[in-house]
């Protein structure tokens, strides 16, 4: 993977990739915020971010509520809007387990490439 990551150089041998690749880190990072946070970072509405976003990317992330329920239940998290609110502000990272921090983490792939 470090090799495919461009992280080491090929020594050897030959190396077929799609165009896009996509590198998910097995301990994922969870943002403070709120739930949508986790799905839309790097996008947030925390006016200390370093991420300059613009109005209408705001609205948009406000507007796609029903596309990040859509992603939490097909990464099997549906659930968890059960417990919480898309605008409940948790640790995540504590309230979380490992496996789902790793879903939040698909969910937030499919939110950026969809």
């Amino acid at each position: 993977l470090r090799v495919i990551g461009g992280l080491w150089s090929q020594r050897s041998g030959r190396i077929t990739t799609p165009k896009k690749n996509f590198f998910l880190p097995q301990n994922p990072y969870m943002v403070l915020g709120s739930l949508r946070d986790q799905i839309v970072y790097p996008i947030t509405g925390n006016k200390n971010s370093n991420v300059e976003i613009n109005l209408e990317t705001l609205e948009s992330v406000h507007n796609s509520d029903e596309k990040i329920v859509k992603l939490l239940e097909e990464v099997k998290l549906g659930y968890i809007l059960k417990r919480y609110s898309l605008d409940s502000v948790e640790i995540w990272d504590s309230v979380l387990s490992r496996g789902e921090q790793q879903k939040l983490a698909f969910a937030r792939l499919f939110y950026h490439i969809q």
